[in-house]
């Protein structure tokens, strides 16, 4: 116990963070500010994320990501908001910029349902767009919870405002799956997996996909160290040039209030 803290408060001041496609990085599992192994607490809450890199030599590199979420759950419905950002400059030349803002309401329908309301806005102009807004709508179901594992799935419409950096302006309504799949290895270890898929309806060639898997470590009780690798793939990118798949991996600390 005494090795996990003194480990957590050091790894305060310097989280290493690297990815093998910065220009997209996102510090949370794809499309839902919820996860099957760390659902908001009753009463408020908020969680912290930190990520950092410093390279100086031949190359100069510096990269920050920080998340923050707040929350506020009662017995039947959860309110949330989540903030993220992320910058990396190379030889002070801007390389990544990306930033989300996003509020969510539930509210449980009935044991293992419940309905959601998403708003959002993000901007990345390294993948094409300089401002995303979007309106989410659906419903969760809880698949199944057992004593080492549990899955949950989302179903939804999405109506997504998109200004490119070409000038141009798509409007899209888009089918929304979700699913996620938790493993607890043993009390401090556990294991996440998730995917999203997100077509747009009257033009089904143009879809996205992004999946994720996490490792979480229980440092403290307040503090865990994630790892997450991540891939993002759209089928049809937002401005000429952009790549179609981008992938990432993180190592960040995680403080829970």
């Amino acid at each position: 116990m005494k090795l996990r803290a003194g480990f957590a408060y050091g790894a305060v001041y310097l989280i290493a963070f690297t990815s093998s496609a910065a220009a997209y990085t996102a510090m949370t599992l794809p499309g839902s500010l919820f996860s099957v192994m760390n659902e908001p607490k009753e009463g408020p809450g908020s969680k912290s994320e930190l990520g950092m890199a410093f390279y100086e030599g031949n190359t100069n590199t510096n990269l920050t990501a920080l998340s923050q979420e707040f929350s506020y759950r009662w017995p039947e419905e959860t309110a949330q908001v989540l903030g993220q950002f992320l910058e990396q400059n190379t030889d002070d030349k801007l390389k990544a910029e990306r930033w989300k803002l996003a509020a969510r309401y539930e509210r449980r329908l009935m044991r293992n349902f419940g309905l959601f309301m998403v708003e959002s806005t993000e901007g990345n102009q390294f993948a094409g767009y300089l401002q995303r807004y979007a309106s989410d709508v659906g419903v969760r179901h809880n698949l199944w919870k057992g004593d080492r594992t549990k899955g949950a799935m989302e179903l939804g419409f999405r109506y997504q405002s998109e200004n490119q950096i070409s000038g141009n302006q798509f409007n899209s309504v888009i089918a929304r799956l979700f699913f996620e799949a938790a493993y607890l290895w043993n009390e401090h270890t556990n294991a996440v997996v998730a995917c999203e898929y997100l077509p747009v309806v009257d033009q089904f060639s143009n879809w996205r996909v992004g999946v994720e898997a996490d490792i979480n470590v229980i440092l403290t009780d307040r503090l865990n160290l994630k790892t997450s690798y991540g891939i993002r793939y759209a089928s049809d990118p937002s401005a000429f040039g952009v790549k179609n798949l981008d992938r990432s991996f993180i190592t960040s600390l995680v403080a829970t209030f």
